[in-house]
């Protein structure tokens, strides 16, 4: 019965089995089946290892649920499609985070930073003179190209977008700003090389303060997730060197972190300090 609560999958095997009894494990340790916020909700999918809600489920000692149970109070739509239709099967009694996301294409992505920054990415690669990138609508594929416009056979899953200067001597810079309700909690600079530049690896990251980023963006930021019903995501973010504007250019709903090459030091500070974003904004209420 716990087990059937804590995981669920259609077909069992050895590796489903090991995770409902690590899961039970856990609950059991920690009292989750009864404690104030032991459990919260999640669903269509169970999250794995790397992403950063299971990081902060572990350090909170709480357990994801596929079922509510009487101590589930929270719950989220955990949901990794670019598109999403809406559901009405969430349960009762339980305040589900992310529930309103439905788009985060990139397409929508700019047309909500165009909305609030009052500049985006797209181009008409017909007219556009210069470089662009090209890549795919959907969500977190990490398959950008740069090409050169004008472009005249044009790819109907594809979006063209400005092509950001965001080159620090010889790396490429990304900022990931994780979003909590109207809470910034944390910001990485992300190195890449040039190899790795429209990919989601990087050769170094860091965690910087916040205030890295200007007030007046800070404050965009949080209006854009609110307008994207993004109550829990992380962002992808640049700066473009030639016209010092700062470009949205991804939301992430189910992202996986911390970086793979912040240090062990900086994951555990990462971990921590989402984890207290994640209590006062969702389980201290």
């Amino acid at each position: 019965m716990f087990i059937s609560h804590l995981y669920s999958k259609k077909k069992s095997n050895f590796f489903t089995i090991i995770k409902q009894l690590r899961e039970l494990l856990f609950a059991l340790v920690h009292n989750n089946f009864f404690k104030e916020n032991g459990t919260v909700w999640i669903s269509p999918y169970f999250p794995s290892r790397k992403t950063t809600l299971y990081q902060i489920s572990r350090k909170l000692k709480f357990n994801l649920v596929t079922a509510p149970m009487r101590n589930t109070k929270v719950g989220i739509n955990f949901n990794d499609s670019t598109f999403q239709k809406a559901s009405n099967s969430y349960p009762q009694k339980v305040s589900v985070i992310n529930k309103n996301i439905y788009d985060i294409s990139k397409k929508n992505v700019d047309e909500k930073h165009l909305a609030i920054f009052g500049y985006n990415t797209i181009i008409d690669p017909q007219h556009h003179s210069g470089h662009c990138v090209v890549k795919s609508n959907d969500n977190a594929l990490h398959d950008g190209i740069i090409t050169k416009c004008p472009v005249q056979n044009l790819e109907e899953d594809k979006v063209y977008q400005i092509l950001i200067d965001n080159q620090e001597e010889q790396l490429f810079i990304d900022y990931r700003i994780c979003v909590m309700k109207s809470d910034i909690i944390i910001t990485y600079k992300k190195f890449k090389t040039k190899e790795l530049r429209f990919t989601n690896d990087t050769c170094k990251a860091e965690i910087c303060e916040n205030e890295i980023i200007p007030e007046d963006i800070r404050k965009k930021i949080v209006t854009f997730c609110k307008i994207m019903d993004a109550e829990f995501c992380e962002l992808d973010v640049l700066k473009d060197n030639g016209t010092n504007q700062w470009y949205i250019i991804d939301l992430n709903k189910t992202p996986y972190g911390p970086p793979a090459s912040l240090s062990k030091k900086d994951k555990k500070k990462a971990v921590e300090i989402l984890s207290n974003g994640f209590y006062k904004n969702f389980l201290n209420q």
